[in-house]
Parts: structure tokens; sequence; C-alpha cells
């Protein structure tokens, strides 16, 4: 899978999550839609945007 926002190639955390370590960006598949969350200096994560997927 490709970022929507750098277009690198993204790693694989689970089944419908994905990891870009260029943006920093976790990105969630749910329904037909992308959860995307910034990874915060912690380590933890909030909800950025919800983009819908493209077919």
């Amino acid at each position: 899978m490709m970022c929507p926002f750098c277009n690198s190639k993204m790693g694989v955390i689970s089944r419908k999550k994905f990891f870009c370590k260029n943006c920093c960006f976790e990105i969630h598949i749910e329904r037909d839609n992308y959860v995307v969350y910034r990874i915060e200096f912690d380590g933890s994560t909030s909800k950025l945007c919800t983009l819908d997927k493209v077919v």
C-alpha cells in the first residue's frame, strides 16, 4: 500500500493498519475510509482526519 500523502511505500502493522515512516502517520482502514492518526512524541496517537477510499 502507498501513502496517500507522500506516495511512499507503507509498512504493515496488522491486516488493516499501516504506517508511513516518512509522514509519521498511522492509517487504519475502516469500512470505505482511511482513518489517519498522527504519532505524537510520547508515542501516543491522535486522530488527524478521515479520507474516502478511492476505488
